[in-house]
C-alpha cells in the first residue's frame, strides 16, 4: 500500500511540469490562501496554474498576489476611515474614497514578495507578498504633501472688480468648490485677481470681456488669460439678462483653464 502511494505521488509531480522549480521547498508554508495583519505587516498570497515557464509562472503568481494585497489593504483602509468618519464627522466622500484608492492602487511599489512556493499535486504556483506599516505611512505622508502642494489645495482668494463684480464672484466661487479647490477671503496662498468689463451692449446683444490674473502672495504669476462672453437673445430679455447669460459664458471659459491648472504645484 505505502509503495502505491509513492507511485502515484511521484507520477502526480512527474506531470507537473513546475515541480522543479524549487527543489529545497518546505512543505505547505501558513501563509497559502491567507490574509494577515500584524502590528508591522500585511501580508497575502497569490497563485497561478503552472504553464512550465517558470518566469511567467512567478510573474503571473506575483501579479495575483499583488492584487489580492491590494484588496486587502482597501479593506483595512476603508476600515480606519470609517472609523475616523465616525469618530470626527468631518470627512466626506469624495476624501474618503480617494484616500483609499491612494493606499490600495499606489502604494504598491514598496509590496515585496518574500516566498515562493509550488503545489506539485495541484500543479499551482503560489506567491507570498508583504508590505510594511511604515512603508504605507511614509507613501501616504508623501502622497499628502504632494496633494497639499496642488493648486486647489491652497488658501485661494477671488478678488473680483469691475462690472457685476459681486455676481461675477459668486458664480466664480461656485464653480472653484464645485472643481474641488478650496476658496477663501483669508490668509491666502493664490490670489485670483478677475475684472469684468462690458464690451457693447445692444437691444438683443451683450458682449462682455473677463480678465485673469492668478498672483501667488510672493508675488509670483502664475496665469494670465482674458475672456470673451456674449449674451445673445431674439426674445424679449431685458439687458440684465443677457449681461448675466454673457458672464456664465466667460466664466465658463475661465474654468476650463483652471481645470487644467488645479494640479500645478505651489510653493
Amino acid at each position: 500500500m505505502l509503495l502505491f502511494s509513492f507511485t502515484v505521488e511521484a507520477q502526480t509531480h512527474s506531470n507537473c511540469s513546475c515541480a522543479h522549480y524549487y527543489p529545497t521547498q518546505a512543505q505547505t508554508p501558513d501563509w497559502i490562501g491567507i490574509d494577515k495583519v500584524t502590528d508591522t505587516l500585511y501580508v497575502s498570497s497569490g497563485s497561478s496554474q503552472c504553464s512550465g515557464l517558470k518566469s511567467i509562472d512567478e510573474r503571473r503568481s506575483a501579479l495575483e498576489a499583488r492584487k489580492a494585497l491590494t484588496k486587502l489593504l482597501k479593506t483595512e483602509i476603508e476600515i480606519k476611515e470609517e472609523n475616523k468618519l465616525f469618530s470626527s464627522n468631518s470627512i466626506s466622500n469624495l476624501q474618503f474614497n480617494s484616500t483609499a484608492k491612494i493606499t490600495s492602487d499606489q502604494l504598491l511599489k514598496n509590496a515585496k514578495i518574500f516566498e515562493r512556493w509550488v503545489d506539485k499535486n495541484n500543479c499551482v504556483v503560489y506567491a507570498g507578498v508583504t508590505i510594511n506599516h511604515t512603508d504605507i505611512q511614509k507613501a501616504q505622508a508623501q502622497k499628502k504633501q504632494e496633494a497639499q502642494s496642488k493648486l486647489s489645495a491652497k488658501n485661494n482668494c477671488i478678488k473680483s472688480t469691475g462690472s457685476q463684480a459681486g455676481e461675477v464672484k459668486s458664480l466664480l466661487t461656485a464653480k472653484f468648490i464645485q472643481n474641488g479647490f478650496n476658496i477663501t477671503d483669508s490668509a491666502c496662498d493664490v490670489y485670483y485677481h478677475v475684472k469684468n468689463s462690458i464690451v457693447k451692449s445692444s437691444q438683443n446683444k451683450v458682449f462682455t470681456r473677463l480678465q485673469l490674473e492668478i498672483i501667488t502672495h510672493t508675488n509670483k504669476r502664475l496665469w494670465q488669460d482674458h475672456y470673451q462672453g456674449k449674451g445673445i437673445s431674439f426674445s424679449k430679455r431685458s439687458t440684465q439678462q443677457l449681461l448675466q447669460i454673457a458672464n456664465e459664458d466667460s466664466i465658463s471659459l475661465l474654468i476650463e483653464d483652471i481645470i487644467k491648472l488645479k494640479d500645478t504645484p505651489v510653493n
